[in-house]
């Protein structure tokens, strides 16, 4: 997001391979943070105002300013763990806490 001016879903491919343990997950958690906190790090302010285009194939899904883009993500990662907790509840697996403690740890 930071090192080009669009992002196209159309024949996306992840660079990783997909994790099959616990610890790979981490491991791949924790590269992907440093990644993004160094190219955070990096960039400057009239980069994050620039414009960002996220597309499928000639399809535009959204076009705004990377900073924009960028909280965009960041809520759509905190609707996937919201997601992620019914999952766990239905399943009667206990809530990790998130923002303090959770109801299962009263």
């Amino acid at each position: 997001m930071l090192n080009s001016d669009e992002l196209n879903f159309a024949g996306f491919k992840s660079a990783l391979t997909p994790p099959q343990t616990k610890s790979e997950v981490l491991e791949n958690f924790k590269m992907m943070e440093q990644k993004t906190l160094e190219a955070l790090e990096a960039t400057t302010d009239e980069k994050l105002l620039g414009k960002f285009k996220v597309a499928f194939s000639e399809h535009v899904l959204s076009e705004k300013n990377r900073f924009n883009e960028i909280k965009s993500m960041f809520r759509h990662i905190t609707h996937h763990r919201g997601q992620f907790s019914v999952y766990l509840r239905l399943c009667n697996i206990p809530l990790p806490n998130m923002y303090g403690p959770t109801a299962d740890e009263r």
